[in-house]
């Protein structure tokens, strides 16, 4: 695993923008909205750019700080794929939501959605992602504009801030939404057998062949996205993990959060991690799908992974407000 690089990089820029999100929340006593600053600055782990939004409430204080950690694809710190119809913003829009709140957001683009870290991408592991995250954490814990730093892993990303917080680490608490309890290959299949019990068959011929250190062959076309030699290693490495187990050893208070419409993870999985970690709270929040969109019905799913105006839940904003609140 490579080790990060903790200076600013001569691309770091501070907006000189600082306004007031419109947003506001009923807290019983009224309105509030909390002034934010935004900065555009990159993180550099080695090589690798981790270019971001860092989202700071303006006061007199420190505040706490979530860190987000995004599910798989190449997702930017807004939440979208380029180059793809899946442009949700759910990152961008839960990201100002709770900096309107008095919480400090940072979310950054994944490495492979970064064109400058191409030419050092020619295998990307699981543990890649790993050391990013803990490279951030090293470039904010001693910022003294935050009281802690907090992680949000999602889908993916929640078993990457798991296994992040290996040692003795300053994280105060861990979020977890989304996150399957099953290893990788036992959720792909699931997800395939809903689509063709014929293709999740091949899929898991393919799959104990890479068990088993071998490659696929003869993968038919509707697999071979899964299946390009560019995903062998992560995909081989990611089924060593199981989820249950990584999460039976986290040490810090954990938080872990399903949407009733998430169609991708069953938030049944939250109650597998609830039983190795009793101490953990475990939510459902009605209405919302895996991308933390606020459905009116099931039928607008599919809309919420393209349509950037829907809203991410405003149960999920308060939750998250009333944990990390919670944790000092």
């Amino acid at each position: 695993m490579k080790k990060g690089n903790l200076t600013k990089s001569a691309g770091y820029r501070l907006s000189p923008l600082v306004f007031t999100l419109l947003t506001c929340l009923v807290l019983g006593k009224g309105l509030h909205a909390q002034q934010v600053q935004t900065e555009e600055l990159e993180v550099r782990n080695g090589e690798i750019r981790l270019p971001g939004t860092l989202r700071v409430p303006v006061s007199g204080e420190a505040h706490p700080l979530l860190v987000f950690i995004h599910g798989s694809g190449n997702i930017d710190r807004d939440g979208n794929q380029a180059g793809t119809m899946i442009q949700p913003a759910y990152i961008r829009q839960l990201g100002e939501a709770l900096a309107s709140r008095g919480l400090a957001f940072f979310s950054y683009d994944k490495r492979t959605a970064v064109p400058e870290n191409k030419a050092f991408l020619d295998t990307v592991l699981l543990e890649d992602y790993v050391s990013d995250v803990q490279t951030l954490v090293r470039y904010f814990e001693k910022d003294a504009r935050f009281s802690g730093v907090h992680l949000l892993g999602h889908s993916q990303g929640s078993l990457v801030s798991m296994l992040s917080l290996s040692g003795n680490t300053p994280v105060r608490s861990l979020v977890s939404i989304a996150g399957p309890a099953s290893p990788i290959d036992s959720v792909m299949l699931r997800q395939l057998e809903a689509q063709s019990p014929e293709l999740a068959r091949e899929a898991a011929t393919h799959l104990d062949q890479l068990k088993k250190g071998g490659s696929p062959s003869g993968v038919s076309p509707l697999l071979q996205p899964l299946f390009a030699p560019a995903n062998l290693p992560i995909l081989r490495e990611w089924m060593a993990y199981h989820p249950v187990e990584v999460f039976s050893k986290v040490g810090i208070p954990a938080l872990l959060v399903y949407g009733e419409e998430d169609t991708q993870v069953s938030p049944e999985a939250g109650e597998r991690f609830k039983e190795v970690r009793p101490g953990a709270r475990y939510i459902r929040i009605s209405g919302m799908n895996h991308v933390l969109k606020q459905l009116k019905s099931p039928s607008d799913n599919l809309r919420a992974y393209t349509d950037s105006s829907m809203p991410v839940s405003a149960e999920l904003v308060r939750e998250l407000v009333e944990w990390i609140r919670g944790q000092g």
